[in-house]
């Protein structure tokens, strides 16, 4: 029975196990870079609905790399394995969006890992460069969020590293306005906004960011300072084809606004 009681839980109760076989100890776990071949079985709890990006089909040779998941079912594999033994069978629930969904996982081995933490800077500024190039290329197939998080594991490796180093901070500020879109696509607007400040404030003049800020302004209504942001970039380049295709909206929604609160203005005060 799912419903009986879990043997592990995440922090964030978004991941569940049940343990059905324990396995045995070989005297480590996997970590971050450990090499898994995991089994996965789905036949008892094949389910139509679910959505194929979230589909895991059966499988007795599943490789993975604790830490390099790059879909959301990969991301929770990553999770769960760090808490598994070698040969340890188990039922997992976990849950995506809205969904609640029920897989076997078995651990059949796993290598040694090497957490980034301890790598030297040269192979951990390898590791951004990588997460960043990934972040790349799944952007451009249009896997918003996997992009978010393989720039969001190479903005974290750069704080390893002293992100305001001068070797170092053009990649931090690059993988941060990349955030900064992604957060756009995913309708996280106050996290662009954030994001965008940190870029502007050691480039000022990024046009790329500029547009970026306005759009999430835009997007907040917040139209006043959207206006201030599609005329900065203007001034960069007079040319911008998406500031002069929206100054003229924003700026009609600026005068609206102005209008009406003239007219409101005018009521209060008109005794006639």
């Amino acid at each position: 029975d799912i419903q009986q009681s879990w043997d592990w839980q995440s922090t964030d109760k978004r991941i569940q196990k049940r343990i059905l076989n324990k396995g045995w100890w070989n005297g480590s776990r996997p970590t971050e870079g450990s090499p898994c071949i995991v089994k996965i079985d789905t036949s008892d709890y094949e389910d139509v609905n679910i959505p194929a990006v979230y589909r895991m089909p059966s499988t007795d040779q599943f490789k993975l790399t604790v830490g390099e998941g790059e879909t959301e079912f990969e991301r929770i594999l990553d999770r769960l394995l760090t808490t598994m033994d070698t040969f340890e069978e188990c039922l997992v629930e976990y849950k995506i969006d809205e969904g609640i969904y029920n897989v076997k996982i078995k651990l059949i081995q796993h290598g040694a890992g090497t957490p980034s933490y301890i790598l030297d800077p040269v192979k951990k500024f390898n590791k951004v460069l990588h997460c960043k190039e990934r972040g790349v290329l799944l952007y451009k197939e249009g896997r918003i969020l996997d992009a978010f998080y393989r720039f969001k594991r190479a903005a974290q490796l750069l704080i390893f590293l002293d992100r305001d180093q001068e070797q170092y901070q053009p990649v931090y500020l690059i993988v941060c306005n990349n955030l900064a879109q992604c957060q756009l696509q995913l309708g996280n607007y106050e996290h662009a906004l954030a994001l965008c400040a940190k870029v502007l404030d050691k480039e000022p003049t990024n046009v790329k960011c500029l547009l970026r800020r306005a759009t999430a302004l835009e997007s907040l209504k917040d139209f006043e300072k959207a206006l201030v942001e599609y005329k900065k970039v203007l001034q960069l380049e007079s040319n911008n084809k998406q500031a002069l295709e929206r100054l003229p909206y924003v700026k009609k929604q600026v005068d609206e606004m102005y209008a009406r609160y003239n007219a409101a203005v005018k009521r209060m005060f008109n005794f006639n």
